[in-house]
C-alpha cells in the first residue's frame, strides 16, 4: 500500500463499520489530529512548498525503457529541479543496459525537459545470469 499524506492514525477493526460509523470515526480522528495538520500547513507555507498535481516523470516504455528504478531528486542553487532515475532497457534486475537519465524542470517541478540519458552502458556483465552466485 502506498500513502501520499502523513499518516496519523492506523488501525485494525474485527467489526464491519457502516457508513455512519466510518463517517464518526474519521471526524473524531481528523478532530484529535487538527493541531498536528495545522502545523504541517504552517511548515508548508514556511517553507514555500506547495502539492502539485502529480505527474508520472518515468514510467515504463518512455523513451524506449522497460521501467525505471532508483529515483532521486535535488535542486540547484539555481532553483533547477533535477529528477535522476535508472532507466533499465531490457528488465528491472541489476545487469544488463542500465542508463542513469535525468529530467529538468526550471519552474520548480510545473513542467519538466524530456528523458536525458548522461551516462549510457551499453552493458553491465556482474550479476548476470552467466555469472550468478551459486555454490
Amino acid at each position: 500500500m502506498r500513502a501520499t499524506a502523513d499518516i496519523y492514525y492506523a488501525d485494525l477493526d474485527t467489526n464491519v463499520l457502516t457508513d455512519a460509523e466510518v463517517q464518526a470515526k474519521h471526524q473524531r480522528i481528523e478532530n484529535e489530529h487538527l493541531d498536528d495538520l495545522e502545523y504541517d500547513d504552517y511548515k508548508r507555507e514556511a517553507l514555500g512548498a506547495y502539492q502539485s498535481e502529480k505527474f508520472p516523470l518515468f514510467v515504463s516504455g518512455q523513451e524506449g525503457a522497460r521501467n525505471y528504478r532508483i529515483p532521486a531528486l535535488i535542486t540547484t542553487q539555481n532553483n533547477v529541479v533535477i529528477a535522476a532515475i535508472d532507466k533499465r532497457h531490457q528488465h528491472s534486475s541489476d545487469w544488463g543496459n542500465i542508463d542513469t537519465s535525468i529530467r529538468r524542470s526550471f519552474d520548480g517541478g510545473k513542467t519538466w525537459e524530456r528523458d536525458q540519458v548522461v551516462i549510457d552502458l551499453v552493458k553491465q556483465s556482474y550479476g548476470s545470469e552467466k555469472f550468478g552466485i551459486s555454490d
